[in-house]
């Protein structure tokens, strides 16, 4: 079990590890030591990854404090999102209904979030190779450039870059649905994903593809130099220290990950008061 000064708790799969609700705390027991107390309170964010034996009410106690679980397979692929059950709609489910009125409004939801997917990959790109960048934000870039500078800068194949960004991905959607929810935004309530589970964060997730790279990238280089071991030899685990790399490397980046949603969320309200706008202007000439 890992926990930051930030409030975000990461339980993976350990032998021996017990975790059971104490009241409104965790109580932590791992064989052969004492058990240990963890807060409710003090937790933000809930990231369960293998096979952790845990009451039901572990997960309880987070979904009563508005907090989501999200839950990661061996692989780091993620499995299920456990939200908290609220029968009310969120407050502001009404005013994002308008992007749903006409096509048109829709086309603007898409410009909007493929606008801050290119601002983002722009950033990703000076981070990586500055003259490049500085090539594209003149002349511009089309994804399929932007997919070959990234694949450039890889040392390994296809395969552990699609394994690593699967594991941060699947935080960053974590994070960014606890942001929706923070923000009483319908985080099911999307355009480009429509009718999927989550389909907001998801189009939040690929408007921030950039940010993703980055952190994948950044990670694999470093596992390679160092000789980090994260990846068991037939592919099928995410080694513990592996994963603590990852979080590592995503804990560090956090707060810069926490401003660029919630900058995406400000844009978004803004977008939906000038749509709305519009469509009273519309009803009032009639």
């Amino acid at each position: 079990m890992e926990m930051n000064m930030e409030r975000t708790l990461y339980l993976s799969e350990k032998h021996g590890v017990e975790i059971r609700r104490d009241g409104p705390s965790l109580w932590v027991r791992e064989r052969g030591k004492a058990g240990y107390r963890v807060p409710a309170r003090l937790v933000g964010r809930v990231v369960i990854m293998g096979n952790i034996r845990m009451d039901a009410g572990v997960i309880s106690l987070f979904t009563e404090e508005n907090i989501p679980v999200a839950f990661l397979n061996r692989q780091g692929r993620e499995l299920a999102v456990c939200m908290p059950y609220n029968h009310r709609l969120a407050r502001h489910y009404e005013e994002q209904k308008v992007l749903f009125r006409t096509e048109e409004h829709a086309k603007l939801f898409t410009q909007w979030l493929l606008a801050v997917r290119r601002s983002n990959q722009l950033e990703t790109l000076k981070y990586l190779s500055d003259d490049k960048a500085r090539v594209f934000s003149k002349i511009g870039f089309r994804e399929r450039d932007y997919e070959d500078i990234v694949k450039s800068l890889l040392f390994d194949g296809d395969q552990q870059w699609r394994a690593a960004r699967t594991v941060v991905e699947g935080l960053f959607h974590e994070m960014i649905i606890r942001s929706l929810l923070r923000a009483d935004l319908d985080p099911h309530f999307g355009i480009t994903n429509r009718r999927h589970n989550f389909a907001l964060a998801l189009e939040f997730a690929w408007a921030l593809g950039g940010e993703i790279d980055l952190q994948t990238i950044r990670f694999l280089n470093a596992a390679h130099y160092t000789g980090v071991s994260w990846r068991s030899t037939d592919g099928s685990i995410i080694l513990k220290e592996g994963l603590k790399a990852v979080i590592e490397r995503f804990e560090k980046r956090k707060k810069t990950v926490d401003r660029l949603i919630e900058a995406m969320i400000d844009d978004l309200f803004r977008l939906i008061r000038e749509i709305g706008m519009g469509v009273y202007e519309e009803d009032s000439g009639r």
